[in-house]
């Protein structure tokens, strides 16, 4: 069985509240890999740092880097396409 990616990006406590279970369903099914993207206020101190939750609760963050000078992340998509996110 061929593994298919599933990108969730988490901009904000709620939005990972929101979806905590369907992440926890991705990451128990065999025929998928979740890649998790932390980004906007759920980085920052101010607002509770919801990536640190986020890696307690066992899932592994994919860091976002400087590209084409704004932040970005990307990943693999079928077909052996690149997708890059700009932020």
């Amino acid at each position: 069985m061929k593994t298919r990616k599933v990108c969730v990006v988490i901009t904000a406590r709620p939005s990972y509240s929101r979806v905590k279970t369907a992440l926890q369903a991705i990451r128990a099914h065999p025929g998928l890999e979740l890649q998790l993207v932390v980004a906007a206020s759920a980085l920052l101190e101010r607002y509770g740092t919801v990536v640190r939750y986020i890696e307690e609760d066992g899932f592994d963050v994919e860091a976002p880097s400087r590209q084409h000078r704004a932040w970005a992340f990307s990943f693999q998509a079928p077909g052996g396409f690149k997708i890059v996110v700009r932020c």
